[in-house]
């Protein structure tokens, strides 16, 4: 379904779905969600998917 919206609206081929799942986790992380919260709304299995959103904000965060 997503490709087919793309076309519709004549995105660039070389967008995925995992692209809009990856923004939201790292947009939530940087707005403080917990790595329990993003598992809850991203449909992350473990910690250890979400701990890298988590670990860039935080890094973010201290300017590095």
């Amino acid at each position: 379904m997503f490709v087919q919206w793309c076309k519709k609206l004549a995105l660039p081929r070389d967008l995925h779905a995992h692209g809009l799942r990856k923004t939201f986790n790292t947009i939530a992380a940087e707005a403080d969600c917990t790595p329990h919260e993003l598992m809850a709304l991203s449909g992350h299995k473990t910690l250890s998917e979400v701990t890298r959103y988590t670990a860039a904000a935080d890094r973010k965060e201290a300017g590095g």
